[in-house]
């Protein structure tokens, strides 16, 4: 029987970014994956990205 570690890299969890106000949706995803990925600590991967040009907002899973 293997047991499964829980790294950082095998939990999903929300992470809330701010970035810029009004980039393309390409581009603030872009910026959301950075900010979340430096916020999170080292391991995070994003699984679902969003972001919304008009607050500046971004999201990860």
């Amino acid at each position: 029987m293997t047991s499964r570690s829980k790294t950082a890299s095998s939990r999903i969890r929300k992470v809330t970014v701010t970035v810029a106000k009004g980039l393309s949706l390409k581009d603030g995803r872009a910026a959301a994956y950075r900010a979340a990925r430096r916020k999170a600590g080292r391991g995070y991967d994003c699984r679902a990205i969003g972001y919304d040009p008009n607050t500046g907002k971004g999201w990860t899973l």
